[in-house]
């Protein structure tokens, strides 16, 4: 499916933009779309319309094996829950909704963690 990182592309991105941010500070939100692979149709709408409303540093990819997820660089929660309100609007062909995890890096309270090359 284009626009879409594989797992380990996916996992490299999440891991480069955790060193990003523990070195120059900011945050960032995964949002993870609980769809599954198997739902192919619409799957394939719902990419489409994440493309069409992304931005150029935000990045769409395998979370796990049944789960995709998009990296959505120097976001607030608030900022993800809008992007995906807003996404959600898009929807027109009147298939259902995904519902969704959101996962704010880094976690409020706790201390950055280093990041060796």
């Amino acid at each position: 499916m284009d626009h879409v990182n594989s797992l380990s592309d996916f996992q490299k991105i999440v891991e480069m933009e955790r060193c990003r941010v523990n070195r120059n500070g900011g945050s960032f939100v995964i949002v993870v779309f609980k769809l599954e692979k198997a739902q192919l149709e619409l799957l394939s709408k719902l990419v489409q319309r994440i493309v069409q409303r992304s931005r150029v540093t935000d990045q769409i990819g395998w979370y796990d094996y049944n789960h995709l997820g998009m990296i959505l660089p120097e976001t607030s929660t608030i900022g993800a829950q809008k992007f995906i309100q807003d996404l959600y609007l898009q929807n027109q062909n009147g298939m259902p909704n995904p519902s969704i995890d959101l996962y704010h890096y880094p976690q409020q309270n706790k201390s950055r963690q280093t990041c060796l090359s």
